[in-house]
């Protein structure tokens, strides 16, 4: 059978998901495994944004999808889009937000393509087979991995030397119910170890199937920082891990689709606590988000449209 179109991703494919470590690896893996699957398309080539950003080896081809938390391709990868366009018919971008210039843009929230005027909307994308809903350890509460006041990389320096994170005041609140919970953090920066309270278990960053492995029993979790796009809380929520959060740090999208537990301060979390086994059950949210497999069904049915095949 012949191929329908050509597909070109740039994303930051890891090749094995025992070498995912991030969600970008995570996402990038799960669209190249599905559209390998996926009977009719060709996928020419797989690229990494972060080592391609010229884009010289993209090769002509039908679809361009690029992935990665960029807003603009043209900005970030250097390449002009009119003069992609000789060689590639359609630009797709699967981003947090819309993108700006491309032909078809889909995102994770309701957001504006300016070049189309729409976006379409995936939420919550998770990968099917290792996303396993098991029984939960009770009182057990894992804490998102700190990250720097000032950022990655300004912050950095003050971060490692004197251990000035988001979770500072999260730890001041947290001592307090040290006895009463089991909590463990997930660690992004080895570099800051020394300054993380005794009594929270670090859970080493690591490929992703083992993270999911490791992390399945949580009953509870807290989201620590703004993200990027905060895929741990899907990966959490998905399975029915409880999620709490203070206000700012996830995307009203992403908590009312996954109904998260928001505080207005870090200090609100003590109170809730205090009442903890009263709080409502909070069961797996696999039905509010959409696996890659699905993923991949509806950019195939929008890439078709937009190249007009079977017409």
């Amino acid at each position: 059978m012949p191929a329908k179109y050509s597909l070109t991703l740039l994303a930051s494919d890891q090749g094995d998901w025992t070498r995912c470590k991030m969600s970008t690896h995570m996402l990038a893996r799960g669209l190249a495994e599905e559209f390998e699957a996926l009977e009719g398309v060709d996928l020419v080539k797989v690229v990494d944004p972060r080592i391609d950003r010229m884009g010289v080896s993209v090769p002509e081809c039908d679809v361009l999808l690029v992935h990665d938390y960029f807003p603009s391709i043209s900005e970030e990868f250097g390449f002009n889009v009119d003069a992609m366009h000789k060689r590639v018919k359609c630009i797709a971008l699967f981003l947090e937000l819309g993108a700006v210039n491309a032909d078809i843009s889909f995102s994770y929230q309701r957001t504006v393509c300016k070049r189309t005027g729409y976006s379409v909307i995936i939420p919550a994308p998770y990968v099917r087979k290792y996303t396993r809903v098991v029984e939960k350890t009770p009182r057990t509460i894992l804490l998102d991995h700190d990250y720097p006041l000032g950022g990655w990389p300004h912050g950095m320096d003050d971060f490692v030397l004197h251990g000035a994170g988001h979770c500072k005041k999260l730890y001041t609140v947290l001592e307090q119910f040290k006895t009463d919970f089991e909590f463990y953090q997930l660690e992004r920066f080895p570099e800051a170890r020394k300054w993380k309270p005794k009594w929270i278990k670090l859970v080493p960053q690591t490929n992703y199937p083992d993270y999911m492995i490791q992390t399945e029993r949580m009953e509870s979790f807290i989201a620590t920082h703004p993200g990027s796009y905060n895929h741990t809380v899907v990966d959490m929520a998905a399975r029915g891990t409880r999620i709490f959060s203070v206000y700012g740090h996830l995307s009203q999208a992403l908590t009312d689709l996954l109904g998260v537990t928001v505080f207005g301060h870090t200090a609100d979390y003590s109170r809730a606590l205090r009442v903890y086994d009263q709080l409502p059950s909070y069961a797996p949210k696999l039905a509010a988000c959409t696996p890659m497999d699905q993923v991949v069904r509806i950019m195939d049915r929008e890439f078709s449209a937009f190249l007009r095949i079977g017409e």
